[in-house]
C-alpha cells in the first residue's frame, strides 16, 4: 500500500513553472529538448549573472521536509557560484550541490525543512560568474516535488 502524500507534484517540461530574473529569465518549454530552459541574465553591475524558477502549489506545505528532485544540463563555460531551494516567504533555504557545467543532464535532489506556517511556493535560484553571452539557457526537467 502506498503512502499518501501532502504534496505530489510532477512536472515535465510543461510551462507551470514561473521565472523573476527580469526579462530574460522567462521559462521556455522546450518540447524539442523536453525540457524548461531559462536564461541566464546578468545583474546591472555585470558581476554575476542569476536565474530563478519559481512555483506555487495550491496547499500550504506541512512544518517538514520537501524533497525535491530534477533533472539539470548547465551549457559548458558556466562558472556556478551559488545554487539554493528556498520557500518563499520565510528564512527556509537549503543550498544545492553544484551540477557541472558539461552540457550534460544530471540528477540532483534537495532537501528543504519547512518550520513555518503559510508557506505555498518554492524557488530555485542560481548564481554564476557573469557569462560570455546573454543566449545561455540552463535546463530542468522532470521537477518533482514531494511532502508526505
Amino acid at each position: 500500500m502506498s503512502e499518501k502524500r501532502h504534496i505530489d507534484d510532477y512536472t515535465n517540461f510543461q510551462y507551470r513553472w514561473s521565472s523573476t530574473a527580469g526579462e530574460n529569465g522567462y521559462v521556455i518549454d522546450d518540447k524539442a529538448e523536453m525540457a524548461l530552459g531559462v536564461k541566464l541574465r546578468r545583474s546591472a553591475d555585470e558581476q554575476s549573472s542569476h536565474l530563478d524558477l519559481r512555483k506555487k502549489l495550491p496547499d500550504f506545505f506541512k512544518q517538514e521536509d520537501i524533497t525535491i528532485t530534477f533533472r539539470m544540463s548547465v551549457p559548458e563555460g558556466v562558472e556556478i557560484k551559488g545554487f539554493t531551494l528556498r520557500a518563499i516567504g520565510g528564512n527556509q533555504r537549503v543550498d544545492i550541490p553544484f551540477p557541472p557545467s558539461d552540457g550534460k543532464w544530471h540528477q540532483m535532489e534537495a532537501r528543504l525543512l519547512i518550520s513555518e506556517s503559510d508557506l505555498k511556493e518554492l524557488w530555485i535560484q542560481l548564481h554564476t560568474a557573469p557569462t560570455l553571452t546573454e543566449q545561455v539557457l540552463v535546463g530542468f526537467n522532470d521537477i518533482h516535488i514531494i511532502q508526505n
